[in-house]
């Protein structure tokens, strides 16, 4: 699983507004912080910065998280604008510059503890989007042919999958499945008794989970 934070804000001459600057400060402590942190449960953190010129101002001190902005991830907030006397100086002229209200309270420089809740969120859904696929099977080519299938059309598709492979004979015939490979998908069996082509693996992976009917339970 991978965080993806991207931090927007306005640059001139190499200098940004003083908003900007304190977000820049907080969400470096975090990145720090989580990094450290989600390493240890196998979660990267990927991090970019982009610099804008003037005519992109309606977009700075924006934090994107997985592409989504920090106030679609956080309950009752929203984007507003408020006078920047440091933006000001640098375009020369008066401008509105970007913040956050939540619930009424309005943050101009973003502070540490909603881009960590923010992050959190977004983690929170990327895991409950994540589809657990299991293949049943002893290990055979036919088992780690579907294992690999199902890896390559996830990953051309942009979809997180966990994948885990079950040996196990009596984890097996729990799921009722009596001939390998089987494939469960969140927790529902899919497919039993061969290889799956491409087509049916992106099936699977292009909706909620059923299951397909082809191993008999309904």
């Amino acid at each position: 699983m991978m965080l993806q934070i991207e931090w927007k804000h306005l640059e001139q001459a190499g200098n940004t507004c003083t908003r900007c600057d304190a977000t820049g400060d907080s969400l470096r402590r975090v990145l720090r912080e989580l990094s450290a942190e989600l390493a240890q449960a196998g979660i990267e953190v990927g991090y970019r910065e982009t610099r804008l010129g003037a005519e992109e101002l309606a977009q700075s001190n924006l934090i994107l998280f997985n592409g989504k902005p920090l106030e679609g991830w956080l309950d009752g907030a929203r984007p507003t604008e408020t006078h920047c006397q440091s933006c000001c100086d640098m375009v020369g002229e008066e401008v509105r510059c970007r913040a956050v209200e939540i619930n009424g309270q309005v943050y101009e420089a973003i502070p540490e503890a909603l881009i960590r809740e923010a992050a959190l969120a977004a983690l929170k859904m990327e895991k409950e989007a994540m589809k657990e696929i299991k293949i049943l099977g002893s290990g055979c080519a036919n088992c780690e042919t579907t294992a690999k299938l199902i890896g390559e059309v996830a990953a051309a598709k942009g979809v997180q999958v966990s994948l885990e492979k079950v040996t196990d004979m009596a984890a097996i015939l729990s799921y009722g499945v009596m001939s390998t490979p089987g494939v469960v998908i969140d927790g529902k069996v899919v497919h039993s008794g061969s290889v799956p082509s491409k087509v049916m693996i992106d099936l699977w992976l292009s909706a909620p989970t059923e299951c397909c009917g082809c191993c008999g339970k309904g």
